[in-house]
């Protein structure tokens, strides 16, 4: 399925990571939203690091049905970052 998929997905991938590039923050903290999410935070730090050579900053946050997002690690991202930088994907 992947092979039949992978031109497409590294498009898609590649135009978002380009987008966020452009439009958000030249040295965006990529934040994956756990499961789900990091797997598209790991293809667009690679894609910035192939086509930039950037190294940007990768976390993945857990969100826990019926409490919410990981607000300690929240807290902890605020913390080292600059919140104005943080791209949830």
């Amino acid at each position: 399925a992947l092979e039949a998929s992978a031109a497409r997905l590294a498009r898609a991938v590649g135009a978002v990571t380009e987008v966020v590039l452009a439009e958000r923050s030249p040295r965006p903290v990529l934040v994956s939203l756990a499961r789900a999410g990091t797997p598209v935070g790991v293809l667009m730090r690679r894609w910035a690091h192939f086509r930039h050579g950037l190294d940007l900053p990768h976390y993945a946050v857990s969100i826990v049905r019926g409490r919410g997002i990981d607000a300690n690690a929240l807290r902890w991202l605020a913390a080292h970052h600059d919140p104005a930088d943080v791209v949830f994907v």
